[in-house]
This record gives C-alpha cells, structure tokens and sequence, in this order.
C-alpha cells in the first residue's frame, strides 16, 4: 500500500512514528521520524497511524502482569535499546527475583518487591540482542497467613516474529511498547510438595513447645483498664528504632534483636490481652517479613495474621490477631 505524502505512519516492526515526505521509488518511502530523523524504508515495513497491529489474542489491560519494553530510538527507524519493566495491573504485591540470559549466558538479574497497580524499570535490552534467544527466567513470591508462598518458576523466551506483534499501549505506564505477559502460578495445599514444606513449617521442636509453655504457662490477661489502655499496639522494628547501635552491627546481629524486640513485644501484649498488633518491618527485600513470618506460624497464641495493604502503613506491617488461649 503506497500512503499519500503526509501520512502518519508507524514502523510496523519497532514502533517507530513518523509522516512520509517523499519517495524514492515505487516501494521505498522517506519517512521523517517524530525525533526529526530522515530513514528510507520499505513501505511494506508500514501502517497508518491509528490502526492496530496487536495480537488478537492481546490480553486485557484491566489486571495482568506483563515485562513491558518501550524503545528508545537514536537515528534509525529501529530503536537503539528498550527500557524493560515489570508492570505489576494486579491488586496484589510481589516478590521477585527476574534474571535475563542472552543466549546461554546470564546477563541480569534484578530483585525486589512490586506494590499493586505499579511499573518497575529493571534495565535494558539491545535492540541487536533481539537475535540472540533473549529469555527472561521469574520467580514470585508473595505473603500469605502460611507465611511466604513461592510461585512456580517461570521462563519466558522472547521470539521476534511474535514479540513485534504485541505493540500495545502498555498500562500503567501509558506509553506504546512491546509486551510479554506473565501469569504467576501459586501452589495450593493440595499439592503435596507444598503440603509438605508448610507441614514443615508449622512443626515445632520439642525444646520451642517447652520454651513457650514455659512462658505462657502463667500468663492471664490483665484486668487493669489503666496497663490495657497505655499499651501501644505496634511496634517499630526498623532497627534504628531500637537501639542507637546499629551502625556497630552486622546483619545477622540486626535481625537477631529485630526479632527478639518482637518476641517481647508479643509476650507484653498476651499477657495484656490485647487482641491484635501491627509489627511494623518495613518493605525492603522481604527478609525480615519473611522471618516475622516463620515465627508467627509456631507461635501458640497467634489466631492469624495478614500482610495486606493498609492505609497507614501500607505494605509495611503485619497485622497479627492474638487468642488468649494457647493454640
């Protein structure tokens, strides 16, 4: 199809959007980039402007989870790399761990945690490594009352032919770019190797179920409206927040009274009889979460508990529900 001089057209391949100023033959089109760079092309290589080259198969922009690339183009009608980022259109927050080889060699990895209804930049991808088998290898995690759950690992392959296809305006990030959609798979407690590590988790050694019988054993909540009523249900445990010395420690040190400043402050509010706290850790990389939530697991007075989003501490806090009655 040979477009009108000053048509709006799109390179069909990469995105790129210009209006044709001329031609140099029956079939190679001068094209004039937004960027005010001057490219022949073919004009089977085209489109006009405000039709659509997405899939059929194109999933829906309401949820979803997607690694959205957006071109950055130089002086070419190709892009010189694209920004990658994870795009997280789901009502729920992630860990991940996203690594990407070129070929059969690792070239990134990124690590972190994803918010609901947020875009992530992790990095870029050269347009020549397009011809290289880039693939991209996922792994979730996310908070549950279990404690962390694992997704089921995920590689994505990049194809060209199809990766070219799939040029949408991206969510979230209102931008037009290529996509590859992600759909997380979390095991259920049916499947028996999941049933197994949260078996394992739940199981306490003989020397903690002596540990907490001894602690509890004589604990009665208190009937003291004026102990009940100045108790604080929420603990800080930023590690600044705990001692003055935390510049002197190593990690290991700064977990070690993170965690045992928690396990005072359960004991306290059990012995009060208050029926739920906030532990406050922060978002970070989810190590200590990820602890905080091993120990409420054994613990014997805690009902459940739930990292979900909360108007004042956001994702940074567990809400725990305490019983007066040892489970």
């Amino acid at each position: 199809m040979r477009f009108p001089k000053g048509t709006q057209v799109i390179v069909r391949t990469t995105g790129a959007r210009g209006v044709v100023i001329d031609y140099l033959g029956p079939q190679i089109a001068k094209i004039q980039l937004d960027k005010g760079h001057v490219v022949r092309i073919h004009i089977d290589a085209l489109q006009q402007a405000g039709t659509t080259s997405t899939s059929p198969k194109a999933i829906s922009t309401s949820t979803s989870m997607r690694l959205g690339f957006i071109p950055h183009f130089g002086a070419q009608a190709w892009p010189d790399f694209y920004h990658i980022y994870l795009i997280n259109n789901t009502t729920q927050a992630f860990n991940y761990r996203i690594t990407l080889y070129i070929g059969p060699r690792e070239e990134e990895r990124w690590e972190g945690y994803i918010q609901p209804f947020t875009p992530t930049l992790l990095g870029r991808l050269y347009y020549d490594e397009l011809n290289e088998s880039p693939s991209f290898h996922i792994q979730f995690w996310r908070s549950t009352t279990a404690g962390p759950q694992k997704a089921r690992p995920i590689q994505l392959r990049l194809r060209p032919k199809t990766f070219f296809k799939q040029i949408d305006t991206l969510p979230l990030l209102q931008k037009e770019g290529h996509w590859l959609a992600i759909h997380p798979s979390f095991p259920t407690h049916d499947d028996k190797e999941d049933l197994k590590q949260y078996t394992q988790k739940r199981a306490i050694t003989p020397r903690q179920r002596q540990r907490y019988d001894e602690l509890y054993a004589e604990f009665q909540p208190t009937t003291s409206p004026k102990d009940f009523a100045t108790f604080v249900p929420e603990i800080d445990l930023h590690i600044e927040k705990l001692t003055d010395q935390s510049q002197k420690m190593n990690s290991s040190q700064i977990l070690h009274t993170q965690l045992a400043a928690m396990e005072a402050f359960l004991e306290k509010a059990v012995r009060l009889g208050v029926p739920k706290v906030f532990l406050i850790h922060g978002i970070g990389k989810g190590r200590l979460r990820n602890e905080i939530a091993t120990r409420l697991i054994q613990h014997p007075y805690v009902k459940h508990f739930q990292n979900e989003y909360h108007p004042r501490y956001g994702y940074g806090a567990t809400e725990v529900f305490l019983n007066t009655d040892p489970q």
